[in-house]
């Protein structure tokens, strides 16, 4: 769980000595942060002079960086009660996360403009926790057929339009979609999956997969509809965005696409950056996703995707309350996602450390990069007079995850890299190190 301290102090909060790393305008340097009591950043420069009544926090040796902006993850259910859905926004804060895009995927689905109103209106009186923006329905009851109305949902607050995790609307469908979209301006974020080739399988038609005597879905069933989507932005100019990117041959095509100056853009999670096929067949069963966990080649390829920016950002499509699978799940049993956003930035300062990545970059991946790719340009960012939603990352700290939450791959593992403390909405936020690790 996570302690909080009353809201910034009445004469602010003096961050000393970090290393502020700030992908919006390329800072990488030792800088003082003074936050002003209303949670606003007052002043940014070197060996700052503490404020009267301010109180200092010294973080020498810690990364000072924007608070995270998540493109996808699950929060509640319309019915859910206030308690469930606090304690979902508090494991969003252990990642530093202080926006999170809220997935349309609820019973009844993000549909319409009252319930895209909703959830930011629960989500402020639950208590402490992220910023949540709605992600919309890009159909009605996401089911392929009718398109919601883009205007009166953009007006509702939501910032992007999909159906994911459903698989991918017919082709004419897609291009209305898009036309309506455009007229808008709200970004169409696509689950790419060609249902027919699916087969609405978890697992990748893979090497692993296939020795194992198991079924499972060609890369093809995502990079089909890639292909003929691309065509369809081609054609329509709207903002295109395919979520949760697996396969090189996608990421083939997304490069061709960026040169050809098509507005498009991709996402990945941190268990496609860290696993593969052969996990999915030998460990824990919640590990057969959709998209699949693909071969070895096409993580390496995401990984150094997500380095030289045909990613542009990391999505956590964190769950908090995904059920495992059984062993002898139905081929269509479906996992949305597990909770993983906290492993985020061990997964991103593992690339640091291990396969070029600048901290810079690593940094602009879970903040500015999506905060960009949503029109918001007022997060994921730090400059003097706007808001303090920021994080202090420990790049150094080590920890094992005690829960039993996470698969057995992941759950044996010991991690790099920890958030000590976040402000987001002027409150001031710390880990609570006595309570242990672990995510709600």
């Amino acid at each position: 769980m996570l302690s909080t301290a009353p809201p910034v102090p009445n004469g602010g909060l003096h961050l000393r000595g970090g290393r502020l790393l700030d992908p919006a305008t390329g800072t990488d340097a030792v800088l003082d942060v003074v936050v002003s009591a209303d949670g606003r950043i007052a002043r940014i420069g070197r060996d700052l002079l503490t404020p009267a009544g301010a109180q200092p926090l010294d973080v020498s040796d810690q990364w000072v960086v924007p608070a995270a902006v998540d493109l996808r993850a699950h929060l509640a259910e319309p019915d859910d009660d206030d308690e469930r859905l606090a304690h979902a926004r508090w494991a969003l804060l252990r990642a530093g996360i202080g926006t999170v895009c809220a997935s349309p995927a609820t019973s009844p689905p993000i549909d319409t403009p009252a319930l895209a109103r909703l959830l930011p209106l629960r989500a402020r009186s639950s208590g402490p926790g992220p910023r949540v923006l709605p992600l919309g329905a890009l159909t009605h009851g996401m089911a392929g057929e009718r398109l919601t109305e883009a205007g009166r949902m953009r007006r509702a607050g939501v910032v992007a339009l999909t159906d994911a995790p459903r698989p991918s609307m017919p082709a004419d469908l897609m291009r209305r979609a898009l036309e309506h979209a455009r007229g808008f301006d709200v970004l169409v974020m696509q689950h790419a999956e060609e249902a027919t080739l699916s087969r609405r399988l978890a697992l990748h038609e893979g090497p692993a997969v296939l020795a194992a005597g198991l079924a499972g879905q060609p890369s093809a069933a995502e990079s089909a509809i890639v292909a003929r989507d691309l065509e369809l932005v081609a054609l329509t100019g709207s903002r295109y965005h395919v979520a949760h990117v697996s396969s090189g041959a996608t990421l083939r095509l997304l490069r061709d696409a960026r040169a050809r100056n098509l507005p498009v853009s991709g996402d990945v999670t941190p268990l496609h950056l860290l696993l593969d096929e052969t996990d999915a067949v030998s460990a824990d069963p919640s590990l057969r996703l959709r998209p699949p966990l693909r071969e070895r080649a096409d993580r390496e390829a995401l990984r150094e995707a997500l380095i030289d920016g045909t990613l542009q950002a990391i999505a956590s499509d964190h769950h908090p309350s995904t059920p495992p699978l059984p062993p002898d799940a139905e081929p269509s049993a479906y996992v949305p996602g597990l909770p993983v956003a906290h492993l985020v930035w061990p997964v991103l300062l593992e690339l640091v450390t291990e396969h070029g990545l600048s901290p810079l970059a690593a940094v602009d991946r879970w903040t500015w990069g999506p905060a960009r790719l949503l029109g918001l340009l007022e997060l994921g960012r730090l400059r003097e007079g706007g808001r303090a939603d920021l994080a202090v990352i420990d790049p150094d700290a080590e920890w094992n995850d005690e829960t039993d939450a996470l698969p057995t791959p992941l759950a044996r593992r010991r991690w790099r890299g920890r958030v000590r403390w976040m402000l987001v909405d002027g409150r001031l936020i710390a880990p609570d190190e006595e309570t242990g690790t672990g995510t709600p």
